[in-house]
């Protein structure tokens, strides 16, 4: 059953705290204007929220909202005033054809009436057209400063509808902390709970930490409390009203114990100074049951006598603080903590891409007092700043971890990368024992695009000064006519600049016949050698001869058959000049083109 709402003028007897119950649109209270309403303003309670078209209003200050309902369209005048001349705003938003949902339709095409003005009143002046419409009314206390507001309909030939069900809404909660008892290191709160249309039956419930007051139906307006033996330990905490019979007729604000005055014996140590990484400890030495409350950087927090940091980090350094709540007694404790700060060493590259057989070397930045250890590839280690590895292989490859302590901290690492490239492998080919007055073919086996260096060493002077190179692997010498001994070395380099281990062959030029005279390998004459046009093979051996020639790479150019005793020739036109090779088994005949 519907029924008449009674609203209640609310007399103020102690300070103001934050308004809770209608400071959002969503908890408006629904109000009767057929008689002046009442109410504290809030103070400290912030700006209205977020969203709606506040169109004069230039701040939101201490909102309170309220809803009511036309009965008789027509004018409406209503006067608001407080009882300590405050500044006061306030916004009309309607009409509205529901009490509920409209709190997204707050915008200029549902207001209604604005005030920003100065002063200590504001007139609200607005015409309804149609009864049973609802508006919101929100009235703002500019000046945060506590005073009664009562609004009243003064004049208008509209009037208003009260016919609707009464909700329960705390509009302020007090709370007011008493000093530090010196006997007991308690304090007390006393404070008030101030309802429109407090619930008929049940229990208010009154909760500050631990400590609870409860209160029996009937409820005057406002409901006073007092609650007694809480600690005094500083701490900040909720104080909380709630009605049994209307559970969401709540209210909470924060209140701040004071400080303890009587000290407790209390030592904190810790084992700073720590490394990063490591776990902090902190020692509380206090007799007794208490409570502990530690806080420190990085809005660090804990609630052990013994609390432990683990892998602590160097920006959590600072002042920690602890306070000790004992049944009679408070102590507050700062201890500083010192974190050695883990120093990551720099690796420099001084030239860690290098050749098979070289130096790699290894250095890092200097830090004073670093001590530095080098790890890498095929269990290679090494103590010091600077390090290196000799004659370093292909399985060098990889990278290098330089740790550096410091302060007897534990290590850091820095990566270098190492790249070492093989070296060419060669051999080189070509007869060891060759006649005077006569040429010969030296070449060289490698991987390609090899570039080769060669060098002569020994009786330089049987080489003739003619010495052509077809290829930078391939030589064809030209020998002088007389005996002695010569070598010739070739060295390759790759694309990596690397180079790869001398290739030696040593050749004795002899008019004797030798057990590698390239002419008496197969019974085979090979003439004129070098050829331009032509040249001719004769077999002076008693069986036939197979023959196949290739050029310098291995290609097959073509292959013959010289009977016993018999000359061929071959013309050389459409042979592109170069190194060729006349095989006969197993042995190779040199055969230089020149056009």
């Amino acid at each position: 059953m519907k029924r008449i709402a009674t609203l209640l003028a609310l007399i103020l007897g102690t300070t103001l705290s934050a308004q809770v119950g209608n400071s959002t649109c969503a908890n408006a209270i629904q109000i009767c204007l057929t008689q002046p309403v009442t109410y504290p303003a809030a103070t400290n309670a912030g700006a209205a929220e977020a969203g709606p078209d506040y169109s004069c209003l230039g701040s939101q200050n201490n909102p309170a909202w309220f809803l009511f309902r036309i009965g008789t369209p027509g004018t409406h005048t209503i006067l608001e005033s407080n009882s300590n001349a405050r500044d006061l705003d306030y916004i009309l938003f309607g009409p509205f054809t529901n009490p509920t949902g409209n709190c997204d339709s707050l915008n200029a095409n549902h207001t209604a009436a604005c005030s920003y003005a100065g002063g200590a009143t504001e007139t609200i002046n607005f015409t309804s057209t149609t009864a049973g419409d609802y508006y919101l009314l929100l009235i703002t206390n500019y000046s945060n400063l506590a005073t009664n507001v009562t609004f009243t309909q003064t004049a208008g030939t509209g009037d208003y509808d009260c016919e609707f069900e009464a909700v329960c809404a705390v509009s302020l909660l007090t709370g007011t902390p008493s000093g530090c008892d010196t006997l007991t290191n308690q304090f007390s709160i006393s404070g008030s709970v101030y309802t429109f249309n407090p619930p008929p039956s049940g229990t208010l419930t009154v909760t500050y930490g631990s400590v609870v007051q409860t209160l029996n139906a009937p409820f005057s307006n406002p409901v006073n409390f007092n609650l007694t033996g809480l600690p005094s330990n500083g701490t900040t905490n909720t104080l909380s009203a709630s009605f049994s019979a209307e559970v969401t007729c709540t209210a909470s604000i924060q209140v701040q114990a004071p400080a303890g005055c009587l000290p407790c014996d209390v030592t904190i140590e810790s084992n700073s100074p720590i490394c990063e990484g490591g776990d902090l400890n902190f020692i509380t030495t206090f007799a007794g049951n208490a409570t502990y409350q530690w806080s420190g950087p990085n809005t660090y927090a804990s609630t052990s006598m013994n609390p432990t940091i683990e892998a602590i980090a160097a920006n959590q350094a600072g002042t920690y603080t602890v306070l000790v709540t004992g049944q009679n007694c408070v102590a507050t404790r700062d201890i500083t903590v010192d974190v050695i700060a883990s120093q990551k060493p720099v690796a420099v590259n001084v030239g860690n891409e290098i050749c098979e057989g070289e130096i790699l070397f290894l250095s890092a930045l200097e830090v004073p007092g670093g001590i530095f250890s080098w790890t890498g590839p095929n269990g290679f280690t090494a103590n010091g700043r600077n390090a290196q590895v000799n004659n370093a292989s292909p399985a060098a490859t990889g990278n290098y971890y330089v740790g550096m302590s410091i302060n007897n901290c534990a290590n850091r690492y820095d990566t270098l990368s190492a790249l070492v490239h093989p070296r060419p492998v060669i051999s080189i080919h070509g007869d060891s024992v060759q006649t005077p007055n006569s040429t010969s073919i030296l070449y060289v086996d490698g991987a390609d695009g090899l570039y080769y260096y060669w060098n002569y060493t020994g009786s330089t002077t049987l080489l003739n000064n003619g010495i052509y190179t077809s290829d930078r692997d391939t030589v064809v010498a030209f020998w002088n006519n007389y005996e002695g001994f010569i070598s010739a070395e070739v060295i390759a380099e790759d694309s990596n600049g690397c180079q790869s281990l001398p290739a030696r062959l040593d050749i004795h030029v002899t008019n004797g016949v030798g057990i590698h005279n390239v002419n008496d390998l197969v019974g085979l004459q090979l003439f004129p050698n070098p050829a331009n046009e032509q040249f001719n093979l004769r077999n002076n051996s008693a069986t036939a001869a197979q023959l196949r020639i290739t050029d310098a790479s291995g290609k097959a150019i073509t292959s013959l058959q010289v009977p016993a005793g018999e000359t061929k020739s071959l013309s050389l036109s459409t042979w592109p000049a170069g190194v060729y090779f006349v095989h006969s088994g197993n042995r190779h005949i040199p055969l230089m083109v020149v056009h």
